[in-house]
């Protein structure tokens, strides 16, 4: 049997995978082939003399089939043959064995193309199928296309041929152009395989049978570390970051990164520096590409020996900029779309035309992660006029990129470039061009049947597979035979006589075919609405518990619902009835209910239908395709819960990959899925269990948020309440009624407020938005202070790190108001930085910024700034509230808990003016840190005149916290997060 292998529980699916007729094993074989078969919808092109490349290929590879030593084992993986669009259609048509070459042969003569070309995965999915006992394999790809799935078969092939067996790939690039072919040499050349660009049906066969008389290539004598080398390819954007790994070893003290073309060591920065890690250096390691274009070496230099690895790259200019923004409300908060280096430090801010580089206004932000493409929103300023959204450099001196805006003013942006466009120019040279799956279309005709008069008549033909274009095709005019050109697939086709008499077919339209056909008359029992299109029919809804369900509770799927599909005649709109099951209505099955709306926005489902009897808030099932159906939870109210929405005639996945796919994977599981495996977006922070709940303590807001999501930007305006969630790429916001577009898109009401979403933008916000709207609430916020009762609480498991961060009592709690509290947020970097963060808090004053001095020590030596090695390092604080944050953090070249940090003299300038003098601070200024470091002080007074006791307020850990010892505090009901909120009492602002 086939299997359709997804990307989502590829693990479990591999492992579960069965051969297609009892081969003989092949773990005891010393080598195996996979071959990749190129079942996209470019192959549907012709070739001379106008056969077609799917007809040509299919005829040589059956033929290969029978050729080859069957002895061998061998499997077969084809792509781009069930669904248009979908980079995870990839089916493994035959596990790696000795398999019947004529069943071989038939398998893939069913398969018409239609779909994408997934290169990447497949390789990756057909080096999986490897046995671990082979000595050498070999994968045979045969494509008529590049990738065009957003993946690098480069970086891959590079990935394989540092596996323990020796994998070699061939690419057998079927009618490819020099060009072409040259794109995949990469592929071909990392892993010793063959490069073969056959143009017709016999070269096909000869390029087959050249691969499989090729002899492996010897084992290649080890390299030395002398020898190493770097798995980046000829060329890198400017500013942008890179994860690169080394062949051989080096030590923590070790350096690399980016010099010129044929120079020495160049001066350490974000190109250069230092290994760090453990006694080995980390490998991979991250190193930003220079900034300013040209031709660099990319460079190992190991203590006492020198440069012992150098490897060419050119560096390109970046493709950075913006969306375009138009114009906005003022004072409002806007949306927008950037592709950037996205580095620690660097900024998005809102400035006029012509002004300085660091001077911007109070709404600005950070990109919240190093996805190259991102988005986020930022407040317009008060004054109509036109501003430019800039993205600016970590020490604030240079405009890396701009768009020009207007602020409550008409503005015309006539610059077309877009994120996407830039996207485009930075891609990898292996991408194909886009369009390149597409099918051609195929010229049909349609006749009624020789025994009826021939005459007139009205036709209509409507697409019945879910990955077409569902708009029905009709002439303007009655025909007696109607011929016309349709997108390959299947389709129903009408034709209605005199008498009301109709004519109705199922016809399958593809290249390579006559495509000519006789419509029956149709009787009244033929009839079925249910068919009409791919999604009518048919379905059932089931509820996937959880792996740790409580005891007692069910283990297996639940059958919450059977569902009916229909489309009206004009094929315009879904309709359908939900019938519960007992299991969700606690009795017998209940009365079928019509839904109110069923909806499909770019291959997700959205269903809405009302059950009073059992809530009274709608039920709205929100679902993403997965296999061959769709996932997704079903909510009313705050209530909801993870289902599958699964064709009745087809059975369910198995238990556990429906687990990994709802719940994510088992915990602790270690085995690498491979790039087939879909996860969450990296983005800080975001949740990384089944379900989170996360609060604010500033404002009371509260959530559950799914895996893979975050609660950010928070804040009051005006006494509103306004948050966003995001999950790297979709995004919600909780903003009033009053300030939201209804042209923006829907939203879901919630405890705290709508939460809302951007009708054109991703549609996993729309999956994810009745889910956190249903369990968003603002928290009542009491008072920390109040006195509490209670019995003791065992605090050994936090005591020893209360006593690096508590202050002094006398300052902490007591006249708090009457001093500036500077705290400083260490954080290690890629394993080898410090970024050192701030934020103030201080009694209410006009704008101000502290100016500190900052030096450290690790290992007795001195540590200095990644950005600025040669100048002193200075953390400046604006504070244009009460509360403030660092313009500049500042990097450190050493891990934070080995620095030893002085922080001072401390000197404020009053004002908002970046030329006022330096002078003593308004209130006395104490310090604190909430991250590890090896020590902290505050220097002595900054210049006569400061206030007194510039406080070192770090205590470090007694004895008694060292050893671990039980200190039983009484702190009545409250919990270890409410005492430390109490002992600290100053909490930023997110």
């Amino acid at each position: 049997m086939r299997r359709h292998v997804g990307r989502f529980g590829l693990a479990f699916a591999l492992g579960a995978l069965t051969t297609l007729s009892a081969p003989a094993s092949a773990q005891d074989a010393n080598g195996a082939s996979v071959l990749i078969y190129d079942a996209s919808g470019s192959m549907w092109g012709q070739l001379e003399g106008g056969i077609t490349k799917v007809e040509v290929a299919r005829e040589v590879i059956g033929d290969f089939f029978t050729r080859r030593d069957n002895a061998e084992p061998l499997g077969v993986i084809a792509y781009g043959h069930n669904r248009r669009g979908d980079c995870a259609d990839i089916e493994v048509i035959a596990d790696v064995g000795i398999n019947d070459p004529a069943g071989l042969s038939s398998n893939l003569n069913r398969l018409n193309p239609r779909g994408m070309t997934p290169i990447t995965d497949s390789l990756s999915l057909a080096a999986s199928m490897i046995p671990p006992t082979a000595e050498s394999a070999d994968i045979i790809l045969v494509t008529d296309g590049l990738e065009t799935c957003d993946a690098d078969p480069c970086a891959l092939a590079a990935q394989l041929a540092e596996e323990g067996i020796s994998i070699r790939a061939h690419v057998v690039g079927f009618a490819l152009t020099d060009e072409e072919a040259e794109a995949m040499r990469c592929v071909a050349e990392a892993t010793g395989g063959l490069l073969l660009a056959p143009q017709s049906g016999q070269e096909l066969a000869d390029a087959l049978n050249q691969i499989a008389e090729a002899e492996p290539a010897p084992e290649p004598e080890p390299q030395p570390v002398a020898e190493a080398f770097f798995d980046i390819g000829p060329k890198a954007e400017a500013g942008h970051d890179y994860r690169i790994s080394f062949e051989g070893t080096a030590r923590n003290v070790d350096y690399a990164g980016f010099t010129r073309r044929g120079a020495g060591q160049p001066d350490v920065g974000p190109s250069y520096g230092v290994l760090g890690g453990a006694e080995v250096g980390n490998n991979p390691f991250t190193r930003r590409a220079p900034l300013e274009p040209g031709e660099y070496d990319l460079i190992l230099a190991v203590t006492g020996q020198g440069i012992i690895a150098r490897q060419p790259i050119e560096v390109v200019p970046p493709s950075n900029g913006f969306d375009a923004i138009g114009s906005v409300e003022p004072d409002a908060r806007f949306e927008f779309t950037w592709r950037g280096p996205n580095q620690v430090g660097q900024r998005l801010v809102i400035a006029r035309p012509g002004a300085a580089p660091n001077d911007y206004f109070p709404s600005w932000g950070y990109p919240y992660s190093n996805r190259q493409t991102q988005r986020m929103g930022l407040t317009a300023p008060v004054e109509p006029g036109i501003y430019e959204l800039r993205y600016i450099s970590g020490n604030q001196q240079e405009i890396l990129f701009s768009r020009e805006f207007g602020v409550g003013v008409p503005f015309e942006d006539t610059d077309a470039t877009n994120t996407a466009d830039l996207a485009d120019q930075a891609a990898a040279a292996t991408q194909a061009a886009p369009g390149q799956d597409a099918m051609p279309m195929v010229k049909a005709t349609f006749r009624t049947p020789d025994n009826f008069p021939q005459i007139p008549l009205w036709w209509d033909a409507i697409p019945l597979d879910p990955d077409m274009s569902q708009e029905a095709y009709a002439p303007i005019s009655e025909l007696v035979v109607w011929e016309n050109e349709f997108e390959p697939g299947r389709y129903r086709v009408s034709a209605i006589g005199p008498g009301e008499t109709e004519f109705s077919a199922v016809v399958e339209i593809f290249p390579g075919q006559p495509n000519d056909f006789v419509v029956p008359v149709s009787s009244a029992s033929e009839e079925d609405e249910g068919s009409v299109v791919g999604l009518s029919g048919g379905w059932q809804m089931w509820a996937i518990p959880p792996r740790d369900a409580p005891a007692g509770a069910p283990t297996d799927p639940i059958e919450m619902a059977r569902v009916s599909l229909t489309i009206n005649a004009e094929a315009t709109a879904y309709g359908g009835v939900f019938t519960p099951t007992g299991a969700m209505v606690g009795a017998g099955d209940a009365a079928g209910v019509p839904f109110e709306s069923v909806s499909e926005e770019e291959g997700y489902l959205f269903l809405r239908f009302a059950l009073p009897a059992l809530s009274p808030e709608p039920f709205v099932v929100s679902l993403a395709p997965y296999g061959n159906g769709f996932s997704g939870t079903m909510d009313s109210g705050a209530n909801g819960l993870p289902v599958v929405f699964w064709p009745a005639d087809e059975s369910l996945p198995s238990m556990p990959d429906m687990q990994d796919h709802l719940y994510g994977p088992t915990v602790g599981q270690t085995d690498d899925p491979g790039p087939l495996q879909e996860t969450p977006a990296a983005v800080p922070g975001a949740c990384e269990e089944d379900i989170c709940f996360v609060s604010d303590e500033a404002t009371g807001l509260a959530a559950q948020l799914p895996r893979g999501w975050l609660m950010w930007q928070i804040e009051r305006v005006d006494g509103q309440l306004l948050a966003q969630f995001t999950n790297g790429e979709s995004i919600l916001m909780l903003i009033p009624s009053a300030s939201w577009n209804p042209e923006n898109g829907p939203c879901f009401e919630s405890a705290a407020g709508p939460v809302c979403y951007w009708a054109e933008g991703d549609p996993g916000a729309r999956l994810a938005a009745p889910f956190i709207a249903a369990n968003l609430r603002i928290e009542p916020q009491e008072d920390a202070s109040a006195p509490a009762s209670g019995g003791e609480v065992d605090l050994s498991d936090f005591i020893g790190e209360l006593a690096t961060v508590l202050v002094p009592q006398t300052s902490a709690l007591e006249g708090a108001d009457d001093r500036i509290r500077v705290r400083l947020k260490p954080e290690t970097q890629f394993g080898s930085g410090c970024f050192i963060a701030a934020d103030l808090a201080q009694r209410g004053h006009e704008p101000f910024t502290l100016v500190a001095g900052l030096s450290a020590q690790a290992n007795d030596a001195p540590v200095t700034s990644v950005l600025n090695p040669d100048e002193p390092m200075v953390l400046e604080i604006d504070a244009f509230t009460d509360r403030g944050a660092a313009l500049s953090p500042v990097m450190m070249m050493s891990a934070c808990d080995a620095i030893a940090l002085t922080v001072g003299p401390i000197q404020c300038r009053m004002g908002t003016d970046s030329a006022a003098p330096l002078q003593a601070c308004p209130l006395p200024v104490e310090v604190s840190t909430s991250g590890a470091l090896a020590a902290l002080s505050v220097a002595g007074e900054a210049s006569a005149g400061t206030p007194a006791e510039l406080q070192a307020p770090i205590v470090q850990p007694d004895e008694a916290a060292m050893t671990g010892e039980v200190i039983p505090v009484d702190i009545g009901d409250m919990s270890p997060e409410e005492l430390l909120s109490v002992l600290l009492p100053f909490q930023p602002e997110s």
